[in-house]
């Protein structure tokens, strides 16, 4: 296994379990619904659904510029989309785009040559390597961040 695919792996890990670090995307959002998505805890934080429209977003421009393609830097209004999920429908629409994404960036690192994890990006100052496993970090340090929300809103209101 080269080293794309062992980042692969790891962000894989991530949304469907198996990471050791505790539970995954797919654990953590189990059993929430829309008003959970978009309870606000922490006054001036995000809301989980907030969260994880923003991980899709950075999912589809890291998927993009891996595959060799530049897509513009998101607007403030994408970046951390407003999550106004009304229905259940809609909430389970968010979380399956999530995992979408997520399984579309893991399958592009996957397929990026090894070779070239060490070349500096195009008007940039990192390499593949780094964008890949900048964007696994990503996804953890947001992962880590529902988890405390859950705990936080358990006595929170609706927002």
């Amino acid at each position: 296994m080269g080293e794309s695919q062992r980042l692969a792996d790891q962000v894989r890990k991530a949304f469907h379990g198996e990471a050791w670090y505790g539970p995954s995307w797919r654990e953590a959002l189990e059993g929430l619904g829309p008003a959970d998505a978009r309870r606000r805890p922490v006054a001036q934080g995000h809301s989980i659904g907030e969260i994880v429209l923003h991980t899709i977003t950075w999912h589809e421009v890291a998927t993009k510029r891996l595959a060799g393609g530049t897509p513009p830097q998101p607007t403030d209004e994408e970046n951390f989309p407003k999550a106004e999920f009304a229905s259940e429908s809609e909430w389970k629409a968010a979380i399956d785009k999530l995992f979408a994404t997520g399984n579309a960036l893991a399958d592009t690192i996957a397929a990026f040559p090894d070779a070239r994890l060490d070349e500096q990006r195009p008007n940039n100052a990192g390499t593949w390597y780094q964008l890949a496993c900048g964007m696994l970090q990503h996804d953890l340090y947001h992962l880590g961040q529902v988890g405390l929300l859950k705990k936080a809103a358990e006595k929170a209101p609706v927002g």
